[in-house]
């Protein structure tokens, strides 16, 4: 009994890395503000309260006072009511709870996955700090944070998966494919994951594909993710996240480049141990990751592990590096007589307690000078405002019943020419008035550099409020 008790109560490498990657993100990362650096959260959670209120999901556009009545896909719908409901018990507190526990969760199989894959401690070890530089990238608090738990959870069934294929994984691949699919735009690459296992895994892979239908909006929405990923670039060619990793410049560039480098090198090994299916999922995240930084998160989660046990099967064929990988073996064979489950549940009360305490819970959220707080108070209920897209995100988490905002970071839904348009105007470049005079706003909730802060009080424009960062101008 007592030992058992022990191995409940003492953590193994995947339970202690997973409480201290969720220490990390919550106290060094700041994640209380920092997970709300853009304010999608703010329509995310809204959109989840539309849903939870009227029990159906948005067809229309819900916040635009422009686009009232024009089709809307809310294609991550199922993690908006998800966070929608945290946030009604919790607030943006539980928000942030919710997605630190994700990361934990997403550490946790990440191991799990390393040692599937017949991976070596000691290199998972080093492997650790890449992974977490890596994703921290994309530590936001929005959906896509989910699908670090997904990826790895995808190869790890994939990996341990029995050689006969049987209706129970077919049901299974259905439900899996249907729920990534209403949680976040990202099936198509899983689907693409699963079909690189070779023929015997295309049936599991049609059986997803299959579960992908299975959404409000039926193939429309697969229509919609190829139209704004593929067909239409430039809808998000000016979007940060969607630009190349930054290797010059970027504080996280030496663990990133280890990252890529560890996968490299999983990649050849990968082939000369005849684990072409590990090969071309290596490749496919990394080039996914080379084109775009948000593939950069996924690539760490799904390449390192296959990294690992390409490398270690390798490594453990030559004589001069195998103590190396059989002193390895000795730690994991230590590591494997303990969980530490009983420490998970301990972990999460505790984090919810000090998120929840006063000094903490003051700093959470849409913060100053970040967000417009002190402006936002001072705009009459019926405005037409013109404002950043990010400051639109958070106008409308304090009330998207008013329709106050024109265009927010829904960049799949309101198209490249709107946001020229909205440079045009913010830049007071040639030709804005005729566009700012078209859309009738009401208010201007601007930072206080722009180009249309200098421009506007020509036109009779006043400050109705001004603070150090904002300035809110009325005519």
């Amino acid at each position: 009994m007592a030992a058992r008790w022990m191995k409940w109560m003492l953590p193994n490498l995947a339970m202690l890395v997973s409480i201290a990657a969720i220490a990390y993100c919550a106290g060094f990362f700041q994640a209380p503000s920092r997970f709300f650096s853009d304010a999608d959260p703010g329509w995310h959670i809204r959109t989840g309260d539309w849903i939870r209120a009227h029990h159906a999901v948005p067809r229309d556009d819900l916040f635009s006072f422009e686009q009232t009545g024009q089709p809307w896909f809310a294609w991550e719908w199922l993690a908006d009511v998800l966070m929608s409901t945290t946030h009604s018990f919790l607030g943006l507190t539980g928000i942030v709870w919710m997605y630190t526990l994700v990361l934990g969760a997403a550490t946790w199989t990440w191991f799990r996955l390393q040692w599937e894959t017949g991976g070596n401690f000691l290199i998972a070890c080093l492997m650790v700090s890449p992974l977490l530089a890596s994703t921290q990238i994309h530590w936001l608090a929005r959906p896509h944070m989910l699908t670090f738990v997904l990826f790895p959870l995808l190869l790890l069934c994939l990996e341990s998966m029995p050689a006969k294929f049987e209706p129970k994984h077919a049901a299974l691949a259905v439900a899996g494919g249907a729920l990534w699919a209403n949680l976040h735009g990202s099936f198509p690459l899983a689907i693409a994951i699963a079909a690189c296992y070779g023929r015997k895994y295309f049936a599991l892979a049609a059986c997803m594909l299959a579960g992908t239908f299975l959404n409000p909006y039926g193939w429309h929405l697969h229509w919609h993710v190829i139209d704004y990923l593929i067909l239409h670039p430039e809808l998000h060619a000016n979007v940060t996240e969607w630009q190349k990793f930054d290797f010059a410049t970027n504080y996280s560039r030496i663990q990133v480049g280890l990252m890529f480098a560890f996968a490299a090198m999983g990649a050849v090994a990968a082939a000369f141990e005849h684990r072409l299916r590990h090969t071309m999922i290596i490749a496919l995240v990394l080039a996914a990751a080379w084109s775009a930084q948000r593939g950069v998160p996924v690539a760490a989660l799904v390449a390192l592990p296959l990294a690992n046990g390409a490398i270690t099967t390798f490594l453990r064929s030559r004589k001069r590096l195998r103590n190396f990988i059989q002193i390895g073996d000795e730690f994991r064979e230590i590591d494997n007589g303990f969980n530490g489950a009983a420490l998970a549940p301990i972990a999460a009360i505790l984090m919810l307690v000090w998120l929840r305490s006063p000094a903490v819970a003051a700093r959470t959220g849409f913060l100053e000078p970040n967000y417009p707080v002190s402006a936002a108070a001072a705009i009459p209920p019926a405005a037409r405002v013109f404002a950043s897209p990010e400051d639109a995100g958070y106008l409308i988490y304090l009330d998207p019943s008013r329709r106050i905002t024109w265009v927010d970071s829904r960049t799949d839904y309101f198209g490249a020419g709107r946001y020229r348009t909205y440079l045009q105007i913010l830049n007071a470049a040639p030709g804005w008035q005729d566009a700012f005079d078209r859309l009738r706003f009401s208010h201007v909730l601007i930072r206080r550099d722009s180009g249309l802060a200098r421009a506007l009080p020509a036109r009779g424009w006043r400050a109705a409020y001004s603070d150090e960062t904002y300035i809110l101008l009325a005519p």
